[in-house]
């Protein structure tokens, strides 16, 4: 089975990436890049380029979005409404946000990955039982090092890395997230639990710019085969 795929910020840093890997991915058709008017004449897309929202979800089976918050709930309203999936890779800054997502995906499937390498989607998938095992006497911290033209602070990587380690421990507030932007650097992630006698320090660092064609490709499968809810990619690597 052919999956078409449209991408809605297929002009953005992590939107190239993720068209460029899309438009070599057997048994995909990316059949568009989504983008705001002022990006129509831009290059760089393997597909063509369009600005009508509705249009590009008519003609898709799921929707791919790497834009911003407003943006990704107004299209995953449009797609609710059209019966569409929608994969998330956008940063969802509050929790607020998130179950907007969450209310959303009563009428469709919708898979946030925050983070589509499969090292960090299965670091998520661990660390809620590793916070439930340490509890209380260990403090729980977040550290992300990222380059310094990042826009979106903290990123969508430590968001989900704090939300797992406050549902593993049962706290009223996920953990303190401190961001440090510098240089060039594609990524680095710590998840730190500091006792009284020890530290644990899991670190995902990210070495390549490249997309991991296989965690997309079953993020879109999950999509086409799941009824609606909202799912998050350590569920699809976990299968």
């Amino acid at each position: 089975m052919t999956i078409k795929v449209a991408l809605s910020g297929a002009m953005g840093r992590m939107g190239r990436r993720v068209g460029a890997a899309l438009a070599g991915m057997e048994g995909v058709n990316f059949t568009c890049g989504l983008v705001r008017l002022s990006c129509l004449a831009a290059d760089g897309c393997a597909a063509p380029l369009v600005d009508d929202a509705q249009a590009a979800i008519d003609h898709c089976d799921v929707l791919m979005d790497f834009t911003d918050v407003d943006r990704t709930l107004e299209l995953s309203r449009l797609c609710a409404a059209a019966g569409r999936p929608v994969f998330v890779g956008t940063t969802m800054r509050t929790e607020a946000e998130l179950d907007t997502l969450r209310k959303i995906a009563v009428d469709i499937p919708i898979l946030c990955g925050p983070n589509v390498t499969r090292g960090a989607a299965t670091l998520f998938g661990i660390l809620e039982e590793l916070a439930r095992r340490l509890g209380p006497d260990y403090d729980a911290k977040v550290l992300g090092l990222h380059h310094r033209a990042k826009k979106e602070v903290p990123s969508g990587t430590s968001g989900e890395i704090a939300r797992r380690i406050r549902t593993g421990r049962g706290d009223d507030a996920p953990p303190e997230i401190v961001t440090v932007l510098a240089g060039g650097t594609y990524g680095t992630h710590e998840a730190l639990f500091a006792g009284p006698n020890d530290e644990i320090r899991i670190t995902h660092t990210v070495t390549r710019p490249d997309i991991d064609i296989s965690v997309l490709r079953a993020g879109l499968d999950w999509l086409m085969t799941k009824p609606a809810g909202f799912y998050g990619i350590s569920e699809v690597l976990a299968e």
